[in-house]
């Protein structure tokens, strides 16, 4: 039921900035995707010996990300987990007095092999995104 650890979610103005700064501590990096449903463009940062990093970027208008960087041009907002069973996480969160919100249903996301994703705000905390592993 505890979910397992995938990534720190990075939405950043300018990708090369974060990319050179990564680059430096050994990050290996994908080609940009940009994903529709999510309108967001997503380059995914990895390394073995540290934790990988989803670097987001968009110019849509409509970007999810466009209100994150109002104030800042980087910032990390989310971390992610890897669920088999995703609603009986949240369920037990619920459980035990987390207060916790839906900010984005459950969508496809190209850039996880078109598994679902969902975002969640929990209070105390802040922004969590589930990959559903069994969608």
């Amino acid at each position: 039921m505890i979910p397992q650890f995938d990534h720190l979610g990075l939405a950043v103005k300018h990708p090369k900035k974060a990319q050179d700064f990564l680059s430096l501590l050994g990050y290996h990096f994908t080609e940009p995707t940009f994903d529709e449903l999510q309108k967001v463009s997503i380059i995914m940062a990895t390394n073995k010996y540290q934790p990988d990093i989803e670097i987001i970027f968009s110019d849509d208008e409509n970007s999810p990300i466009k209100n994150i960087l109002k104030s800042n041009d980087q910032l990390i907002y989310h971390l992610c987990y890897k669920a088999e069973e995703p609603q009986l996480f949240i369920k037990n969160l619920k459980l035990n007095k987390v207060k916790v919100t839906c900010i984005s249903s459950p969508k496809k996301a190209i850039v996880f092999q078109n598994k679902k994703v969902s975002f969640y705000f929990v209070d105390g905390f802040g922004v969590i995104e589930i990959i559903h592993l069994s969608s």
